[in-house]
């Protein structure tokens, strides 16, 4: 089990991951509002969320780690893709700003890498070819996430003939 971060995985610098964390669901951005003479609160939002922390156990083997730890945090210095492997097809828009901690005992050195990433992983690009060959024929397009996602339509007319008639409708499912 590892990750990648950045289009480089884990095993390219002898790291193993022990244990991966996160949250099933991202907190809810509220403003809550206390009114006088009023029970309870008044809840104000807007249906966005809050980042979500992804962390990650490691173990690094060998007697070398002083060298490789700078190695391994340039590796992890910016903003990146963090793709798990026990998520294949899903990445993490993700930061690894927390500063990380390390325990060496001997030939052993455990740490934790906190990734800081946008709530929702995002899918793996689905494209969809088809070729239209009369007005009356109909495509359905189906994304199975559950988070409202933006949706990019790409039409390409290869004929000689203008095309008319087309029509799009977004059935919204989250």
């Amino acid at each position: 089990m590892g990750f990648t971060f950045n289009g480089i995985h884990s095993d390219n610098y002898k790291i193993g991951v022990t244990a991966i964390n996160h949250v099933a669901k991202p907190a809810k951005r509220v403003t809550q509002l206390t009114i006088p003479g009023r029970h309870g609160t008044y809840d104000i939002t807007d249906n966005t969320y809050d980042n979500i922390t992804i962390k990650i156990d490691c173990v690094y083997i060998g007697y070398d780690y002083r060298d490789a730890a700078r190695n391994i945090a340039a590796w992890l210095s910016g903003a990146g893709e963090l793709i798990l492997d026990t998520e294949p097809g899903k990445r993490y828009m993700a930061n690894a700003y927390a500063a990380i901690d390390t325990t060496e005992t001997g030939v052993l050195t455990d740490f934790s890498i906190s990734f800081c990433c946008k709530p929702y992983a995002i899918s793996d690009i689905k494209e969809e070819k088809t070729t239209i060959t009369d007005n009356k024929q109909t495509l359905v397009i189906t994304s199975n996430g559950n988070v409202a996602t933006p949706t990019k339509i790409y039409l390409k007319n290869t004929g000689d003939a203008p095309v008319t008639g087309i029509k799009i409708t977004i059935k919204k499912r989250c």
